[in-house]
């Protein structure tokens, strides 16, 4: 069986107790995209991993 058939795809999703996201990962078929946010709901950390490895530029507020 191929690795490949198990990939996961589409948005995740982790909450704080209050209800406020936590963080959000879109998967797509070779990359994720993740956003990571503070308990208040403020941004803090945005970035992408190809293939597994980070790639790019993170962002961090």
């Amino acid at each position: 069986m191929s690795k490949d058939l198990y990939k996961q795809q589409g948005p995740t999703r982790y909450y704080y107790k209050n209800g406020q996201v936590k963080e959000g990962q879109l998967y797509t078929s070779a990359e994720v995209q993740i956003s990571k946010w503070h308990e208040n709901g403020q941004l803090y950390y945005r970035g992408v991993k190809r293939n597994g490895k980070p790639e790019g530029e993170a962002v961090g507020y």
